[in-house]
């Protein structure tokens, strides 16, 4: 498998967040060191442009024809 790895880490961190009682971090979450590749930034930019990408396309659509008609 090719991100045989990744699956494994992110494995292990569900198991590690299960098993840590909440009992003296109740209100704010334990951070732990999160590391970006270079590929994931690329992915979090095209996804964010599937998402938000429509929504701008509707608006600048009711904006020019909005100031079109008026």
């Amino acid at each position: 498998m090719f991100f045989q790895s990744k699956l494994d880490r992110a494995m292990e961190w569900l198991k590690n967040k299960n098993k840590k009682p909440d009992s003296q971090e109740s209100n704010s979450e334990n951070i732990e060191d999160i590391r970006l590749e270079k590929d994931d930034i690329l992915a979090l930019i095209i996804s964010a442009l599937l998402v938000f990408g429509p929504i701008f396309i509707i608006l600048s659509l009711i904006i020019y024809f909005v100031f079109k008609i008026g």
